[in-house]
C-alpha cells in the first residue's frame, strides 16, 4: 500500500506511484480525503458572512461544495 494526498492526485502520480515503479510493487493507493471548508480571503462568502452563518447553511456548504470537492479529488486519485 502506498500513502498519498487526497487533495493533490499529481502527487500521487507523478511523485509515489512513478517513484522507481512504485506502482508494480503495490496494491493500493492509500489516500485520507477531508472536506475542505478553506475559505478564500477575498473569496465569497467572506469570512464575516460565514461567522454568522447557522448550523444548517455550514451543512448546506458541506454538502453544495466540500463533499463534491472531496468526491473530486477521490475519483482523480482512483483514475
Amino acid at each position: 500500500m502506498l500513502p498519498s494526498q487526497a487533495a493533490n492526485p499529481y502527487v500521487a502520480q507523478q511523485k509515489i506511484l512513478g517513484f522507481h515503479d512504485a506502482a508494480s510493487q503495490a496494491d493500493a493507493l492509500a489516500i485520507a480525503p477531508y472536506l475542505s471548508m478553506n475559505l478564500s480571503p477575498q473569496g465569497k462568502p467572506s469570512s464575516d458572512e460565514v461567522a454568522g452563518w447557522t448550523v444548517d447553511q455550514v451543512l448546506d456548504h458541506a454538502e453544495q461544495h466540500s463533499l463534491p470537492q472531496c468526491t473530486e479529488w477521490m475519483e482523480k486519485n482512483r483514475e
